[in-house]
């Protein structure tokens, strides 16, 4: 309120000592000259405080629409801080880069568990670049293509990544890396994110699941060579008594 006291006064005083000193330099008691028009002193003084009224309300007017103003940005940066602290309790460690209207890069940040994940040196400050470089070379030239794609085109994507090599003796780690757009309703560009996940205990098993089918498969094959191999008739039928299988032998002795 003090600073619209200080723009009212400095608005309507010097009206007031003109009003106030006019009759003095009036030609007629009681009036004020102005553009060499008679006025009578008491519309003058209807007039300042008519226009002193309306000073009064659009500089309160604006005040209250300021406040408004203030509230909502505290309110939307309330929100995001709110919506920083749910996507940190995520599982997955992410990377995100807030976009403008026009899907150009405004902003990046690196959550609390991707640096974990991958040990980054710079925590929360790390860049991309820091990311990237903690995969194999050839996997970093994937993933930097597949950023740019999303970047450029807003394409998704889903890689399997190797880490690069730490110490001897020590599991090579794999990360799954998710890239994705966030959009609104009308389909403008909000943010890109890059979502990763260590993998390294789900791949391993895969791989020796894949190993032991493919041992499995191998061994079936030899015991089928072996069973088609005698000389007696061998044969397979199931619960309804439908034949399943048979050597070459039964083949022959039933003329099939």
């Amino acid at each position: 309120m003090q600073g619209i006291a200080a723009i009212l006064a400095r608005l309507v005083l010097p009206v007031l000592l003109i009003a106030f000193a006019a009759p003095a330099a009036a030609q007629e008691p009681g009036f004020l000259e102005v553009a060499g028009i008679p006025l009578a002193l008491p519309a003058v003084g209807v007039g300042l405080v008519l226009i002193l009224a309306f000073l009064i309300a659009t500089l309160v007017g604006q005040r209250g629409r300021l406040r408004a103003g203030q509230a909502e940005i505290e309110r939307l940066e309330f929100a995001r801080a709110r919506l920083d602290e749910v996507l940190a309790t995520a599982p997955d460690g992410y990377f995100r880069w807030d976009l403008d209207a026009a899907g150009a890069i405004e902003s990046a940040q690196c959550s609390r568990r991707l640096a974990v994940l991958l040990n980054l040196y710079a925590g929360t400050a790390s860049g991309i670049a820091d990311i990237v470089a903690c995969f194999e070379t050839d996997q970093a030239a994937i993933l930097e293509l597949a950023i740019d794609a999303l970047h450029r085109r807003g394409t998704a994507f889903e890689l399997e990544l190797a880490r690069a090599k730490g110490p001897r003796g020590e599991t090579q780690r794999r990360v799954l890396a998710i890239g994705s757009r966030a959009g609104d309703a009308e389909g403008r560009p909000l943010a890109d994110l890059l979502w990763m996940r260590d993998i390294t205990e789900g791949a391993s098993a895969v791989e020796r699941l894949a190993d032991e089918s493919r041992t499995l498969g191998a061994e079936r094959e030899r015991l089928r060579l072996v069973v088609d191999g005698l000389a007696a008739p061998v044969w397979l039928r199931d619960g309804d008594l439908a034949l399943v299988g048979c050597n070459g032998a039964y083949a022959r002795a039933v003329g099939a």
